[in-house]
């Protein structure tokens, strides 16, 4: 079963200061019984049955060190009208809908490992649209998907001196995954994230 793990005021227990679902990055997981949470040098480490081992403390906020590729993780299952957050280009799948003013910037995806990419039914997520190719207006909640260590999708979008923000919706269910932005001429470092968890997300 999904598990939670809550930090309290220790003055007033009443008090709430933060749990593991108010950011996808740090959900539990499947919650492993009678194996409770242990605490050792200013972290917490919590087994799980999802055949990790996690462990939470303070973040260091350290200044940037990529000037050129940087991101952020939000976890909503809110709809989104991608021709309003899309003002240049936007793609959706499993069947690429494109913007129909967009010029095809974002491209098709490209299968990466030996996995075979499947259409799946609930991402999680409604994608809504009023401005693509064919059909002219719609919505989805699916997507493609993949299975297997190694395996995942790549896209390409253009990028140059101007700044620029990109919108990738992604989900999982009992999966981790992890997003690796790039430039191709090598003018700075890659930009990563790893996001997983127990059921939906």
């Amino acid at each position: 079963m999904p598990g939670v793990l809550r930090a309290f005021d220790a003055a007033d227990v009443s008090k709430e200061l933060w749990n593991s679902q108010t950011d996808c990055r740090n959900q539990v997981g499947s919650f492993a019984k009678y194996v409770p949470p242990t605490v050792a040098n200013g972290r917490v480490y919590l087994s799980t049955y999802s055949n990790r081992l996690l462990v939470y403390g303070l973040l260091n906020e350290f200044p940037a060190t990529n000037t050129k590729l940087s991101g952020t993780v939000a976890c909503s299952s809110a709809t989104v009208n991608i021709s309003s957050v899309g003002d240049i280009d936007w793609a959706t799948w499993p069947n690429y809908v494109q913007k129909s003013s967009g010029g095809a910037k974002i491209s098709n995806y490209t299968a990466l490992g030996s996995g075979v990419p499947g259409t799946s039914a609930n991402v999680g997520r409604t994608i809504t649209w009023t401005d693509a190719k064919h059909p002219a207006s719609g919505s989805t909640s699916t997507g493609v998907s993949v299975q297997g260590n190694g395996n995942g999708f790549q896209i390409t979008v253009p990028a140059d001196t101007t700044t620029r923000t990109l919108y990738l919706y992604v989900s999982g269910n009992n999966s981790s995954g992890k997003l690796n932005a790039h430039l191709s001429d090598q003018s700075g470092p890659d930009y990563t994230s790893s996001l997983s968890g127990a059921g939906q997300y």
